[in-house]
């Protein structure tokens, strides 16, 4: 780990120049500077038997640079992959790919700030992990070859509930026809709303996944949210009972 740091505290003054091959130091045993292309490839760091192996910096010609251990060319062990989108890696690798336990923070634009901690294999997210996004949903479980296939751990059903709802009910035994109901819109103090039929509003409360309303017509309202969709029971102002789900638009 020292060594990387004295590389990071030296690459900076270190140019790229046209010529190509051993350029400084000893590439064959020892420590130099090798440079594999007109292009700007090149490698600062430690050799044994002409091969890049110990601790070094390779720069790739796009901006992608890589701190860290090889073994006979190859990156294997802990190391920092820098991206040209401005995306970082901290972890291990294995034969030039991300394997092992590992940190991806996204640079680009586009996912700026989103952040997976696990498992890698193959230069993707393989085993147990945790992805961060920029609005606060998490996933963590089990990932294969990139996709999220364990269990999601979403916002609180609080932030979930914020904006608009389109709710469907049938009576009684809850056996009938599905009928379209009222469409809700949920505000942060703890009220909702609708224009649908007299203006309908009231308040809202959750408890975990546990959801209910009240209309101020003296509707009410109890379920339970999974999957994006809330279901349970009602009983109306007049009284008669039934079921209930919502989906949000």
């Amino acid at each position: 780990m020292k060594k990387i740091l004295l590389l990071l505290m030296i690459a900076p003054i270190i140019g790229f120049g046209q010529r190509t091959g051993c350029i400084s130091g000893n590439c064959n045993d020892g420590y130099g500077t090798y440079v594999y292309s007109t292009d700007g490839d090149k490698y600062v760091g430690e050799f044994r038997d002409g091969h890049r192996h110990g601790e070094g910096i390779y720069y790739w010609h796009n901006g992608t640079k890589y701190i860290g251990n090889y073994s006979y060319d190859n990156r294997n062990g802990y190391g920092i992959y820098i991206y040209e989108s401005g995306s970082v890696y901290i972890g291990e690798s294995e034969d030039g790919e991300r394997s092992g336990q590992g940190t991806y923070i996204f640079g680009n634009e586009q996912n700026k700030g989103e952040k997976y901690v696990g498992e890698y294999k193959n230069g993707k997210r393989n085993g147990q992990g945790t992805f961060t996004y920029t609005d606060g949903t998490i996933k963590e479980g089990l990932w294969e070859n990139g996709k999220f296939i364990g269990k999601e751990k979403g916002k609180l059903l609080e932030d979930i509930m914020l904006g608009c709802w389109s709710l469907e009910y049938r009576w009684s035994d809850c056996t009938g026809d599905w009928y379209d109901g009222e469409n809700y819109c949920y505000y942060r103090n703890g009220t909702f709303d609708n224009n649908w039929e007299g203006n309908i509003e009231g308040t809202w409360t959750v408890n975990g996944n546990n959801y209910s309303h009240t209309n101020n017509n003296g509707t009410m309202y109890t379920g339970f949210y999974k999957d994006g969709i809330i279901t349970g029971r009602m009983i109306s102002y007049q009284g008669s009972n039934g079921c209930f789900k919502m989906i949000k638009e």
